[in-house]
């Protein structure tokens, strides 16, 4: 079954981008067969790739609406959290006060104490690699920036 995003929580970008797709996607969904000509031309025009070009006419030619055009994420967003707050802040405090250290343990360890740690609180203990990973490159920058302005200072 096919997801379709709605026209009502598009942004006016979203939407613009859309129409303009609308008006090219229209004409190559109505004939037959394209050439190599026309699909080149549309994708110069769209700025978009062969493969995308060909998604996006097939979920025109499903559906013939401008909404179905409009850009399209997968999974969850971005600030959509699995975690209670409690494990939030818990996990968060595991990476920065055991991993992120110049002589870094392992992953394997890091997960041994987040569960140690989970355990202590009495709260189930969430699958620390998903959740790592989506963290790391956060807590690096903080990590780098900090150092890069103490070098500074110094």
């Amino acid at each position: 079954m096919q997801k379709w995003r709605q026209w009502e929580s598009a942004s006016e970008v979203d939407w613009g981008l859309a129409v303009e797709r609308e008006s090219v996607i229209r004409s190559l969904a109505e004939e037959p067969r394209l050439s190599r000509q026309e699909l080149e031309k549309a994708m110069v025009r769209l700025d978009l790739s062969r493969t995308a070009l060909y998604k996006l006419l097939h979920r025109y030619k499903q559906r013939p609406q401008t909404s179905s055009l409009l850009p399209w994420r997968r999974g969850r967003d971005l600030n959509v959290r699995v975690l209670e707050p409690k494990q939030e802040e818990l996990l968060q405090v595991c990476i920065r006060e055991f991993y992120l250290k110049r002589e870094r343990p392992s992953i394997a360890a890091l997960m041994r104490e987040v569960k140690r740690r989970f355990s202590e609180q009495q709260l189930p203990s969430p699958a620390v690699a998903l959740h790592f990973n989506r963290r790391f490159a956060a807590y690096k920058f903080q990590q780098l920036s900090a150092i890069s302005i103490h070098y500074r200072c110094s």
